[in-house]
């Protein structure tokens, strides 16, 4: 039986017309080579997993001491895992429970999670047998992304997006239609210059990739999410990063497994490369002996420099989205056991304070391995990361550069960034003056030019441009005699440029589109003192 999820023949006719039929939405991740079911797990939820493995549709207890036949999987193998935790009820359970005297109300509740792990042969590894684990529930964020494929999710996509396309150009289009390019519902990327940051967007339809504000050139691309044209998975929109994720029918354990092998035929394909080549710019680091040298050199250069801004704090996706009405309120480091001593942020300089106490100790560069606990704002756990996996950065050996994020080393390729330098040495460099920075704070140093150069600069700092049914927007910092428009921010983290970058995109672009606008930057420049007086009153 072939499992397919179009309309029509195959195991979806059948699972249609069967009563018990649902539709699932499924996670799937590619353990690596080496990683089985019973070693994928943090240790914060080790102790709480159970495993089973699935014969002659029968569950069937699996011992610490039996994992080692995981080890040696057949094709078809299933393996089941089950995580059962009690968690206390968050805040607003527990003010409707006493406000309104509600007393089973929140009173407690399980918090569950399960992986069914099937074991498929990969073509590319020469029938070598891996482990897909679909997960559901608390499980997706308790296997260790060290035991995790970093772009399983991201290139099955590709190749679900690309293939049809490729196919329906096969057919012989006729000389005036053009082959439609790949279109997407949803992009996540680090950028990668001059500061590693993440973001992401989502249209509301399947647009092209031109119309995400992704550089091609320079940015690392996370994860992609669109409708696919295979008939294998297409009853719902892809999403596809670390992971796979997608609705699918689903009535039996072994079409899960058919699944996995549909997964981790497409994850392997290189058809992608026909139309997103510029993928494969920034690779992940396989050799051991090179991710050894870059961890050491990363742990080095955050003991001599946490404050880099070519190094960097970021929260792993899968803890962010969290959901059910939970959102990450602390941080807690080896040691710490409430959240009266966790943090309410991740800094590198805390994280710098921790790789020397390690390093002191004798650990090496093992304090990059070390578990963060990440709690809700009632103290429940919501996961694990590792440092390593908080990190982002750029390190270069020689004229080698290479990027950490995630938990992964990837590697730039070499002529890809000197095609970038390129790109970016035709950049006229700006020929205005500007009064020296003494060290003030970035008011104080936008009030200080406008008044001490009032022939050259006018001060239009928090003048916000007002118009209805719209947030305000801040034109400029300060606007030159030559008309140039100056947006100021002090150098620092990579958040305070994302927010400069914001702040001239969006000036820009409101300008660009509204008279209004620009009527209202006309007033505030001809009448500098009548804002300045309403700006700073007082």
């Amino acid at each position: 039986m072939h499992t397919s999820l179009e309309d029509g023949g195959g195991a979806n006719a059948t699972l249609t017309n069967n009563s018990r039929n649902r539709t699932l939405s499924l996670n799937g991740f590619l353990l690596r080579s080496g990683a089985t079911p019973a070693n994928a797990w943090t240790d914060s939820v080790s102790e709480d997993v159970e495993i089973f493995s699935w014969e002659k549709g029968q569950l069937a207890t699996l011992n610490p001491d039996e994992a080692e036949i995981l080890e040696a999987a057949a094709a078809g193998d299933i393996i089941v895992a089950m995580i059962r935790r009690f968690a206390a009820p968050p805040p607003w359970q527990a003010f409707i429970r006493d406000a309104f005297e509600l007393a089973e109300f929140g009173s407690g509740r399980e918090s569950l999670g399960a992986a069914v792990f099937c074991a498929v042969p990969a073509a590319v590894d020469d029938g070598e047998i891996r482990w897909v684990a679909w997960t559901f529930g608390s499980a997706g964020r308790a296997l260790r992304r060290s035991a995790q494929d970093p772009r399983f999710g991201l290139l099955a996509v590709l190749n679900l997006l690309v293939v049809p396309l490729l196919k329906a150009g096969e057919a012989g289009p006729s000389q005036s239609q053009r082959r439609r390019g790949p279109q997407l519902r949803e992009m996540r990327y680090r950028t990668t210059a001059p500061y590693i940051q993440q973001t992401g967007h989502r249209a509301a339809r399947d647009i092209p990739v031109e119309g995400f504000r992704v550089d091609q050139t320079s940015d690392l691309v996370a994860a992609v999410g669109g409708t696919g044209a295979d008939p294998a998975l297409t009853t719902s929109t892809l999403l596809g990063g670390r992971s796979l994720r997608f609705r699918a029918w689903v009535n039996k354990p072994d079409e899960l497994t058919e699944l996995a092998s549909i997964a981790l035929e497409r994850s392997g394909a290189t058809e992608y490369k026909e139309m997103f080549s510029w993928i494969d710019n920034i690779r992940p680091v396989e050799d051991p002996g090179l991710i050894g040298d870059l961890r050491a050199q990363l742990a080095d250069e955050i003991l001599a420099n946490p404050g880099s801004a070519l190094i960097d704090a970021i929260l792993p996706d899968d803890l962010i989205e969290t959901g059910e009405d939970r959102s990450i309120r602390h941080i807690l480091f080896p040691r710490e056991r409430g959240i009266g001593q966790g943090n309410v942020t991740l800094a590198m300089t805390a994280i710098g304070r921790l790789l020397a106490q390690m390093r002191n100790g004798g650990a090496g560069d093992t304090g990059l391995d070390v578990d963060l606990r990440f709690l809700d704002e009632s103290g429940e756990l919501i996961g694990t990361a590792t440092v390593l996996e908080c990190i982002s950065a750029t390190l270069k050996q020689g004229d080698a550069e290479f990027i950490a994020y995630d938990g992964v080393f990837y590697a730039v390729n070499h002529s890809f960034v000197s095609r970038i330098d390129a790109e970016l040495s035709k950049i006229p460099v700006s020929g205005l003056r500007y009064p020296p920075y003494g060290g003030e704070t970035e008011p104080d140093y936008n009030k200080a030019a406008a008044r001490c150069h009032p022939d050259e600069f006018v001060l239009l700092d928090r003048a916000l441009i007002e118009l209805p049914d719209e947030h305000g927007v801040e034109a400029a910092d300060l606007v030159c005699s030559s008309g140039a428009l100056i947006h100021v921010k002090r150098k620092g983290k990579s958040s305070v440029l994302s927010h400069l970058f914001l702040q001239v995109a969006n000036s820009c672009e409101l300008l660009r589109r509204s008279t209004p606008a620009w009527q209202q930057v006309s007033i505030q420049v001809s009448l500098p003192r009548l804002w300045q007086r309403r700006i700073y009153a007082g």
